[in-house]
């Protein structure tokens, strides 16, 4: 519509001015030496209307020739990149395929297309190099991502990968910082930093860290709050051997209060405080705890803390010990150990007992080594006596500490996970149910791969 009114303008702008000129008849005289020449006004301006036409196409004309070599210059950019972005999409589809010859090739010959790219290229070099294991043409193909405004993040992201890969925790730490820099809010890189934190044994930026990955949705409140007794308890055991009984007892009290029902929190704070001379405050956490759930480690415990006079007295020691079966007589625990405490003082129809109580409720493995040892040790066997180990190797099986990453069993819980370095995975349960756990894990960084 503004084209068509446009047009019609100009063209009554023409007509008005030609009538203008015919209203206005004259002639123009142009005398030069001997010549003079009379020309009518309106034929004039026609003939230089015509002239400034010519004028005007000539120019255009010398323009367009001048212009050929630019033409050139700019039709062959064109063509370089068109071959560039097909080289781009073909290599991206060779990564994507996993074929690392066919990546690389068009890896080159996009650069050639595209000497000056900064963004797709790079990453295509870098994706080719890291699939080709080429570990230095990667890397430096992530640093220059990294230098350019626009594409940081997607440099420092490759560059942690490799870290990551190349199992080298400090460094990581470090880039995974950056990373965090530039994108603040993103989750799991929150909890990719924590990881680090933990496995690093930083536990004050931990600390700091975790309280972001709670309120990013990173990490539930649950395991925040078991996570942050396993620092304490990591914190613990570094300041004992470092000699910092001070620092510990602190550290233990800390985490027992944190949760007074954990075992391993249990069985520091009730060893510092045996040490401070508070009897009362071991017994009462050791019964705590029992009555929760009972556990092997807090038998062993509650030997530690067992009265001086029960060392040589039998009667009195099975007594403290049968104060276990009292607090939880529906549980295996306390038949055992008082089963075991019968044996060591040679009281062998009490510890066969207790061996039978134990089978009634839950036959285990244990049991059926422990009754191996009552018939060894007390050199009797009932007539049609039974194949215990046959039995200990048909009973269902125990519960241990074994790591839920890994599948591997380990004597005693640690906050810190050897030798992998992973943090508070260790578990009380059964070893078949992390059996699908890998024998080996490495941080990795989620998401798409760059």
């Amino acid at each position: 519509m503004f084209r068509a009114l446009w047009f019609i303008t100009k063209v009554s702008i023409l007509v008005a001015g030609a009538v203008w000129l015919a209203q206005r008849p004259g002639t123009i005289v142009f005398e030069w030496l001997d010549y003079k020449v009379t020309i009518q006004a309106g034929f004039f301006f026609i003939i230089l209307a015509l002239g400034l036409l010519l004028t005007l196409v000539l120019f255009r004309i010398v323009l367009a020739f001048l212009s050929v070599g630019g033409w050139a210059v700019r039709f062959r950019q064109a063509r370089l990149r068109d071959k560039g972005e097909r080289a781009l999409i073909l290599g991206l589809s060779a990564v994507a395929a996993g074929d690392v010859r066919q990546a690389t090739k068009q890896a080159r010959r996009a650069r050639d297309c595209l000497p000056e790219d900064r963004g797709f290229v790079l990453m295509l070099e870098a994706q080719a190099a890291r699939m080709n294991r080429d570990w230095p043409r990667a890397r430096a193909a992530y640093e220059k991502l990294a230098d350019g405004p626009e594409t940081a993040f997607i440099g420092v992201r490759g560059l942690l990968n490799l870290s990551l890969e190349s199992g080298q925790p400090v460094e990581s730490l470090g880039i995974a910082r950056k990373a965090l820099a530039l994108r603040p809010a993103q989750g799991w890189l929150l909890k990719l930093v924590y990881d680090l934190e933990t496995q690093a044994q930083d536990w004050g930026s931990a600390e700091k860290t975790l309280r972001k990955c709670i309120k990013a949705g990173a990490i539930t409140a649950e395991q925040a709050r078991s996570d942050r007794v396993a620092m304490r308890l990591a914190q613990v055991d570094t300041d004992l051997a470092a000699g910092r009984d001070d620092a510990a007892w602190i550290a233990a009290k800390a985490a027992f209060g944190m949760d007074p029902l954990f075992v391993p929190a249990v069985v520091r704070y009730v060893h510092l405080a045996a040490g401070r001379g508070w009897r009362w405050r071991t017994v009462r956490a050791v019964e705590k705890a029992w009555k929760a759930a009972p556990h092997p480690d807090l038998a062993n415990l509650w030997a530690f803390i067992a009265p001086i006079k029960t060392v040589e007295n039998p009667a009195a020691r099975m007594k403290w010990f049968a104060r276990l079966v009292d607090l939880r007589s529906d549980d295996p625990e306390g038949y055992l150990a008082l089963a075991r405490v019968a044996i060591d003082e040679k009281l062998w129809g009490d510890a066969r007992y207790n061996i039978d109580q134990v089978e009634k409720i839950r036959p285990s493995a244990r049991l059926y080594r422990l009754a191996a040892d009552l018939d060894a040790r007390s050199g009797y066997r009932a007539a049609g006596g039974r194949n215990w180990s046959d039995l200990a190797a048909e009973a269902p099986p125990e519960q241990v500490w074994v790591c839920r990453k890994t599948g591997r069993v380990y004597d005693r819980w640690s906050a810190v996970v050897p030798p992998h370095g992973l943090f508070n995975t260790i578990v009380w349960g059964n070893p078949g149910d992390f059996s699908g756990a890998a024998g080996a894990v490495t941080l990795v960084a989620p998401g798409p791969e760059f």
